[in-house]
């Protein structure tokens, strides 16, 4: 019995994660050029390099994972093979000021052709989709002023 549950608690988390992200937009007028409502989300971002030799790319974000997964996904089939990989992890965020941990998004990027598309423009695109997924607004911090938000 303690099994069909295991399994059964398997299939519902997978089914939560193949859902695309939804945002709330009861209140948002399409035909108007502004919304009646604030905007849903938030979003900070930075760029920092990591590795032994600080040659991976990794973006982190302070966002809802769902939003993110998808719009990474979304970027990686429109890249057509110039992108090797996108690894998605959650990560502790722990704040100075007042001692709690929240969870920020860090998005490591693997062979981005640099041929094809520049790092700065291919944070642009990715931006751009993540703004056309939700109403939000999305802003970019240095990487020291980012951890303490």
């Amino acid at each position: 019995m303690f099994e069909k549950t295991s399994e059964m608690k398997k299939q519902v988390d997978s089914h939560l994660f193949s859902e695309p992200y939804t945002p709330k937009r009861e209140k948002v007028k399409w035909n108007v050029r502004t919304s009646s409502c604030g905007m849903v989300h938030r979003i900070a971002y930075t760029d920092v390099l990591r590795g032994n030799d600080y040659d991976e790319r990794v973006l982190l974000f302070q966002a809802p994972f769902m939003l993110i997964k998808d719009a990474c996904q979304f970027i990686f089939n429109v890249m057509n093979g110039n992108i090797r990989d996108m690894v998605l992890s959650n990560e502790h965020s722990c704040r100075r000021r007042n001692g709690k941990c929240y969870w920020r998004v860090a998005v490591r990027i693997v062979d981005l052709n640099e041929q094809f598309i520049s790092f700065s423009e291919f944070v642009i695109l990715l931006i751009a989709h993540i703004k056309r997924i939700c109403n939000c607004k999305v802003r970019h911090y240095r990487p020291d002023t980012f951890i303490n938000l």
